[in-house]
């Protein structure tokens, strides 16, 4: 056990602690107030995360307070007929009151939205970096199986006394499922992808084949940047189109270039709606 341990204040008691600091009274009045020691109410609130947000309401409470009854006592002064004067400087005063009211009100404002749209920024980073470690463990995983499976087979060959060779997948072509498997898994790839065309600072470039990607190298000559449309009209899916900027043609109207024949259009076309 340590040889101070801070008392719990409930929730009234910490309120009451805010307003009197807010008005500026120290911790041994407010003790005396409260009928408490002045340490153990510091070491209480200063390990209390709900005091800070008490003082900062209190604080903010006693600035209205005082505002409205200055403002109260200018109006008076205003309504006063005897003295045309001091109810003009009243009234200047009184202007330049609400006018600092507005802009603070303002500046609280952008400062709130600020802060939201900081918030949501480092969530959606939080989640983006979660989807890719959650697929490097699952590749990693994959890979582990796969050469465990390899061992396996190694020490089977072994005991049989025959020499184990690895399988290479090249000695023989892809079945249709394989196929099928391979590219469904590349278009849910570029699934993931498409979300991040509406993250900040994204960028679409179709690689024109003159340098290396995917290694830091930056668009360069023969690439050409595109835009990505998000088209919203096919049912029930999510479809982007990626087009030069300015559209070679109308997209509604054309006129439009001949379909390619079905065997250009199987070779990487797109996924079937199925």
């Amino acid at each position: 056990m340590s040889a101070y341990d801070a008392p719990t204040l409930d929730s009234a008691t910490i309120a009451r602690i805010a307003d009197l600091r807010s008005r500026g009274y120290g911790w041994d009045h407010v003790a005396r107030d409260l009928g408490r020691r002045a340490i153990d109410l510091t070491g209480a609130c200063y390990d209390d995360t709900r005091y800070e947000k008490a003082l900062a309401r209190a604080k903010r409470e006693l600035r209205d307070e005082r505002t409205s009854e200055a403002c109260t006592r200018l109006q008076m002064q205003i309504r006063d007929p005897s003295d045309p004067k001091r109810a003009l400087e009243a009234a200047k005063a009184l202007a330049e009151i609400v006018l600092a009211e507005e802009a603070r009100e303002s500046k609280e404002r952008i400062e709130t939205k600020k802060c939201d749209t900081r918030l949501e920024l480092e969530r959606m980073r939080d989640r983006r970096n979660a989807e890719r470690e959650a697929l490097a463990a699952k590749l990693e995983i994959e890979n582990l199986r796969c050469e465990t499976r390899l061992k396996v087979e190694e020490l089977r060959a072994a005991a049989r006394g025959q020499k184990a060779e690895k399988p290479d997948p090249a000695d023989r072509p892809l079945t249709e499922k394989e196929e099928q498997q391979m590219n469904d898994a590349f278009w849910r790839g570029q699934e993931r992808v498409a979300a991040e065309f509406t993250g900040p600072l994204a960028e679409v470039y179709l690689w024109g084949g003159a340098h290396p990607i995917c290694n830091g190298t930056p668009p360069g000559r023969g690439d050409t940047r595109v835009a990505v449309v998000r088209d919203e009209n096919v049912r029930g899916r999510r479809v982007f189109w990626a087009t030069t900027h300015p559209m070679p043609t109308d997209t509604l109207n054309g006129p439009f270039l001949d379909p390619p024949t079905e065997t250009e259009g199987a070779r990487g076309g797109a996924p079937d709606s199925a």
